[in-house]
């Protein structure tokens, strides 16, 4: 096969053969042509006919538009030509270049998706080549999806060869695009990567977002016990550093997670810590949640107007800052409350809302647990039609996503089993 393949390569003209090799550096199993770009030092426009040039010969075979693939052993025989012909030192800026690339472009993409975060973008290297810019939010959903794999392949280069800046701080590029889809356990795996290569780099910048990552990972799994630990040690280091953001992120998921174990008291001490640093800071989402938390504290406690009041706030901060992805959150919270007091009609309402808000914003979990939530609402309204056509829906999306929510709903519209 290598005598073949050396027909093939030594027929290439030069700027072509280059590109060949150096191309066999990228660590996914496909390539895009803005990829390609970055790991060859040639400009996209460039780059382009090359790659068209190599398919011709069948060095590399086009699999979509501006993307395109290496046969394993086409690969291999295109790292071995690269360490053959190009210097250690050449060849490790190359992949320095990509591996930047990909966490800058990553970087934008997150801020496109969620412009909300209340996060700030990271420092870049002037030398890396240009990210790619997206003018919408479906398209840095789109290259998510494309570049998915490549993505965890990239970060797990970096793990395994000393880029450990990247590692740690890509995994806080990935998690919002998993979290549409409930992929909680690939943040957790991606985010315990990042920790690892921060631990191993030293800096406590750099470790309180990779702490960042994995706390907030593990409390979407619902990973708890194992969270709690790492929380106070975001917290300890956040405040050794005097790192106010850092510090109301840690006592809002320390409180996230004895909310969830019923410790109301405790968790409520937390997000009254945190909602003032989150307002100072002038951090409109984390001041939400913050209200909407101590809102469904005070409903739990009997304090109903209170929570009333702490929720109209914290939607109205939401509708004030564009933050349609809370609002939908409150929304379904809001239901809740409408269902404690009978208020059925009102319930669906807000249900239908949040439903619609989540699926605009392509979060298949969330808009198929609220789907859940209001086919049980419209069942006790006595609307039974419109309730199995919902519940439907919600087992669809939760079948597409693999959710495993998927088989509990699927048994509760089959019902319990009839008797002998």
């Amino acid at each position: 096969m290598r005598k073949v393949f050396d027909l093939s390569y030594n027929a290439l003209p030069p700027m072509t053969a280059r590109a060949f090799r150096l191309l066999g550096l990228h660590p996914g199993v496909t390539i895009s042509t803005p990829a390609a770009a970055a790991v060859t030092g040639m400009s996209a426009e460039a780059v382009r006919p090359v790659l068209g040039a190599l398919a011709d010969v069948h060095l590399i075979a086009e699999v979509g538009r501006d993307r395109f693939q290496f046969h394993d052993l086409i690969r291999e025989y295109a790292v071995e030509t690269a360490r053959a012909h190009e210097s250690s030192e050449l060849l490790e800026e190359r992949i320095r270049h990509l591996l930047g690339w990909y966490l800058h472009t990553a970087d934008l993409s997150r801020f496109v998706i969620y412009p909300q975060t209340g996060a700030s973008r990271f420092e870049h290297h002037d030398a890396e080549p240009d990210p790619l810019i997206f003018g919408t939010r479906d398209d840095a959903l789109d290259w998510h999806r494309q570049e998915q794999t490549n993505l965890v392949s990239v970060l797990q280069y970096a793990v395994d060869h000393g880029h450990h800046r990247i590692a740690a701080l890509l995994p806080n590029c990935l998690s919002i695009p998993n979290i549409l889809n409930a992929q909680w356990a690939t943040n957790v795996e991606l985010a315990t990567a990042g920790l690892t290569s921060a631990r191993r780099l030293g800096d406590e910048q750099i470790m309180l977002i990779a702490l960042s990552s994995l706390t907030e990972s593990l409390v979407q799994a619902g990973r708890l016990d194992k969270a709690l630990p790492l929380l106070f040690e975001e917290l300890s280091l956040a405040r050794r550093r005097g790192a106010r953001r850092e510090m109301a992120t840690a006592h809002h998921e320390i409180g996230l997670v004895l909310h969830k174990q019923d410790l109301l008291d405790r968790a409520a001490d937390h997000f009254l810590i945190a909602l003032p640093l989150y307002r100072e800071l002038d951090i409109p989402r984390g001041e939400a949640i913050m209200l909407a938390e101590l809102g469904e504290i005070a409903w739990k406690r009997g304090r109903f107007e209170e929570a009333r009041d702490h929720l109209h706030r914290s939607l109205a901060i939401c509708r004030e800052s564009g933050n349609s992805w809370n609002e939908a959150l409150f929304l379904r919270l809001s239901s809740q409350m409408s269902l404690d007091q009978g208020h059925l009609d009102e319930a669906v309402e807000h249900l239908e809302r949040s439903a619609t808000t989540y699926a605009e914003l392509d979060d298949l979990y969330e808009t198929a647990c609220t789907l859940r939530m209001l086919g049980d609402v419209l069942g006790r309204r006595g609307d039974h039609d419109r309730a199995a056509r919902v519940l439907g829906e919600a087992l669809a999306i939760f079948d597409s996503i693999h959710a495993p929510e998927a088989d509990e709903l699927r048994a509760a519209i089959a019902g319990p089993p009839s008797a002998p």
